[in-house]
């Protein structure tokens, strides 16, 4: 049973967030929480406890292949419902534009990806296609979504099988160029890298010996999925990076971690993670490390609800709705640290 204490903690965090909520402001909130790829499914009982835990953020994944499966065929309704509920909850939202690629718009590989197929992961084949994606997301949501991710685990097969160039031509460069044309103040991110802080590679391009941001981007991101002190070497690479524009006298020098989590597996189809003995402590201990360094400025758990429960990816029972007890210290520790 829940302490009074914690009880009128969360009380006053739901408070405060729907005063965000009526004033139109951003939470300033720290921490995120990742909704299911399925996020219309995800019950009203899920968003009252990220905001009664201290969550401000919620990422909404957008897959193209949904949203768009017809070129100029858009089906915001699919995610405009989880947008609504999360922001009269007064939680700030983040929405990825991600893989899978619709099959009218793929193109060809141009990286080794060994014998995984992937066909979904196929880059697109012209850059105006990912800048009507990110042009009508920016004119149905503006005012709505806080940032803006343009795709998800680049460096990974499973989500994109072009190099690093192509991603800046394909999807950055005119991903970039048709929000901000929308609206000039929204945060836009690249997509995020997979246990990875190669962001040179992937976000910059080369000259006189130098490199140089593709996009004055306001943010980079990263994927946290190893054992807690693989992930603090982690997060001290990307905060040791510093990506600089050529035209601008601009750097950036923050990131978010927009997807870090831990399963507690039962085991099932296409499960194949072995979490850590303890589950919670290594969440915590993972976010501590994000919430300490100087450059970590947001994280985003995966995520709030099992979308898959023989896998045991997420915070709250599918069925009862309810905090799993391996993930209590790590609540514990978000509503101690506000």
């Amino acid at each position: 049973m829940a302490s009074t204490t914690s009880i009128r903690l969360g009380t006053t965090l739901l408070l405060g967030a729907l005063a965000f909520a009526a004033l139109g402001c951003v939470n300033p909130s720290p921490y995120g929480v990742n909704l299911s790829y399925y996020a219309p499914t995800t019950p009203p009982a899920a968003y009252d406890f990220a905001v009664a835990s201290g969550f401000g953020w919620v990422r909404v994944t957008a897959p193209w292949e949904v949203i768009e499966p017809n070129r100029g065929e858009f089906h915001w309704e699919l995610i405009d419902g989880a947008i609504t509920t999360a922001r009269a909850h007064g939680l700030s939202i983040a929405l990825t534009l991600q893989h899978p690629v619709p099959t009218w718009a793929r193109g060809a590989a141009d990286r080794d990806c060994g014998t995984s197929p992937k066909p979904a992961a196929l880059p697109p084949a012209n850059p105006a296609y990912f800048a009507e994606l990110a042009d009508s997301a920016a004119r149905t949501f503006k005012g709505r979504v806080d940032s803006y991710e343009l795709g998800s685990e680049v460096n990974g097969c499973w989500s994109f099988r072009g190099t690093p160039a192509r991603y800046r031509q394909l999807m950055l460069n005119p991903g970039f160029d048709a929000i901000r044309a929308i609206d000039p103040t929204v945060r836009i991110l690249p997509a995020s890298l997979f246990n990875s802080a190669d962001f040179d590679t992937w976000l910059t391009y080369a000259k006189n010996g130098q490199r140089f941001l593709s996009r004055p981007i306001d943010l980079y991101n990263i994927h946290l999925y190893d054992l807690p002190g693989q992930n603090v070497t982690r997060l001290s690479d990307a905060e040791s990076w510093i990506g600089c524009s050529e035209l601008l006298p601009y750097c950036v020098t923050r990131f978010w971690v927009t997807e870090f989590g831990y399963s507690d597996f039962k085991g099932g189809r296409g499960c194949t993670w072995s979490p850590p003995p303890d589950v919670g402590g290594a969440a915590r201990d993972t976010l501590a490390a994000c919430r300490s360094s100087g450059f970590c400025e947001r994280s985003f758990y995966w995520n709030i609800i099992e979308d898959d429960p023989s896998c045991g990816w997420g915070l709250l029972d599918l069925s009862t709705v309810q905090l799993k007890p391996v993930y209590q210290k790590f609540i514990d520790w978000i509503r101690a640290h506000p």
